[in-house]
């Protein structure tokens, strides 16, 4: 059995340090160990925090050598931007790997720095703990800020997944669309 720690550093980066006890598990990391293994994720959610019951969507693409292997998305109610955000993250993690490196590309930084401890959160304690206990089966995470709305082709992929997701959970649950629109601006 092996004890595990989840530290971050001032970069982001979260390191997996996985002491092994015995000469057993020194060996079966050796036979079992992803080090080639290294994915990229990008996430968005979407939610309008305006108008109850507060619908959203979430989002994620995931990467190996540069071809999307998993795209998906959900939408949300009685939500918030940052869950759905955390969410699209959470579930990245999850589907990654153990053992594998995973880069999150996110436009959120509320969720990059309560993921990486940087600030402390008074709520999504619940998504937290969720990132950290799946986060801790893969050797790596490294995350990356990137600006929305900023033609970065796979972040825009994911806006445009989690807005759908957010904008077909209104119409399966008969909610009028308000004033609130994607990017701050209406897409009609």
């Amino acid at each position: 059995m092996k004890k595990k720690s989840l530290k971050s550093d001032k970069n982001g980066l979260i390191h997996h340090h996985n002491a092994p006890h015995n000469v057993f598990d020194c060996v079966n990391d050796m036979l079992h160990n992803n080090d080639d293994e290294e994915y990229v994720a990008y996430t968005d959610g979407s939610c309008d925090n305006i108008n109850a019951p507060h619908a959203g969507g979430a989002a994620y693409v995931i990467m190996k050598d540069g071809e999307i292997i998993r795209a998906k998305n959900k939408g949300l109610l009685n939500t918030t931007n940052n869950r759905a955000e955390m969410l699209a993250i959470v579930s990245a993690t999850l589907y990654t790997p153990e053992n594998s490196r995973l880069d999150i590309y996110t436009d959120s930084q509320y969720a990059m720095n309560v993921f990486t401890g940087k600030w402390k959160p008074k709520t999504n304690v619940d998504l937290i703990a969720q990132f950290r206990n799946h986060s801790r089966a893969l050797r790596m995470v490294v995350f990356h800020w990137v600006r929305g709305h900023n033609g970065d082709k796979y972040n825009e992929m994911v806006d445009d997944m989690a807005w759908s997701a957010y904008k077909d959970t209104i119409t399966q649950n008969g909610i009028k669309e308000g004033r609130w629109a994607k990017g701050g601006y209406n897409h009609q």
